[in-house]
C-alpha cells in the first residue's frame, strides 16, 4: 500500500525511548525545517528546551496543557507556509529552466540593495564566464558605448519615478570581452510598490 507523505510532526518533548530533541535532530539530518515541519510539544515552564528546540531546527512550539484552538492554529500556518515555500521552490525552478533554454540574457536588478542578478547566458553573450562579473550596475553600464550611455542612463532614470512606465525598452551597444561592440535590444518591467516607488527592475537582453 503506498504510504501518505508525512507533511507535519507534532514532536512531545517527553518521550520513553528518547527525547523529543534527539528525535528531533535525527530528523533535521535528512529534512529541513521548510521540507518538514516540526512543532514541539513541551511543558511552559521547560524554556530551555524550547530554545534549544528552536536553534535545532523546530518551526514553533506548543505548551502543555494544550490549548486546541492554539494548537490547530499553528498546525495550519505552517502548513500554509510548507505550501507558500513549495510553490515558490517550483516557481523558481521553471524560471532556472526557462533561463536555460532562452537565447535571451536575463537581469534583475533590485532597486534597493542596488544588486542585479545577470543570467550565465546574459554573461555569455559578452564573452563572459559566471564568475567574471559582479552583481552590480556597474558591471553593465560600464560597458556601454560612450555615444548610448546618456540616452539610457536618463531611460532608467525615468524609469524609477512614480509617474514613469512600467515598460522599458532601449537599443545600445555593449562592450565585448574581445573590445568589440554588440548591439542589444533590452526589454524590461519595472515593479512598484502600492504607493507607486519602484522596487525592482527585470527583463531581457537580446543580441541584435
Amino acid at each position: 500500500m503506498e504510504r501518505t507523505p508525512t507533511e507535519l510532526v507534532l514532536l512531545d518533548n517527553m518521550m520513553p525511548e528518547m527525547s523529543g530533541l534527539d528525535l528531533l535532530q535525527l530528523l533535521r539530518a535528512t529534512q529541513s525545517p521548510s521540507q518538514l515541519p516540526v512543532i514541539m510539544v513541551t511543558a511552559l515552564a521547560d524554556s530551555k528546551d524550547i530554545v534549544e528546540a528552536l536553534n535545532h531546527g523546530a518551526n514553533d512550539y506548543i505548551t502543555k496543557p494544550v490549548d486546541m484552538a492554539v494548537a490547530v492554529a499553528r498546525i495550519e500556518n505552517q502548513l500554509r507556509r510548507k505550501k507558500a515555500e513549495e510553490e515558490l521552490q517550483d516557481s523558481q525552478e521553471r524560471l532556472a529552466l526557462a533561463m536555460r533554454g532562452s537565447s535571451d540574457g536575463m537581469w534583475d536588478w533590485d532597486l534597493h540593495s542596488g544588486q542585479v542578478f545577470y543570467s550565465i547566458r546574459w554573461k555569455e553573450m559578452l564573452g563572459y564566464t559566471d564568475d567574471d562579473i559582479a552583481d552590480t550596475p556597474e558591471e553593465w553600464l560600464s560597458r556601454v558605448h560612450r555615444q548610448d550611455i546618456a540616452e539610457l542612463r536618463q531611460l532608467l532614470s525615468s524609469s524609477r519615478v512614480q509617474s514613469a512606465s512600467d515598460d522599458v525598452t532601449s537599443e545600445h551597444r555593449l562592450r565585448h570581452k574581445d573590445g568589440s561592440y554588440r548591439w542589444m535590444l533590452c526589454r524590461a518591467v519595472v515593479q512598484r510598490s502600492a504607493d507607486g516607488n519602484p522596487l525592482r527592475m527585470a527583463g531581457s537582453m537580446t543580441d541584435v
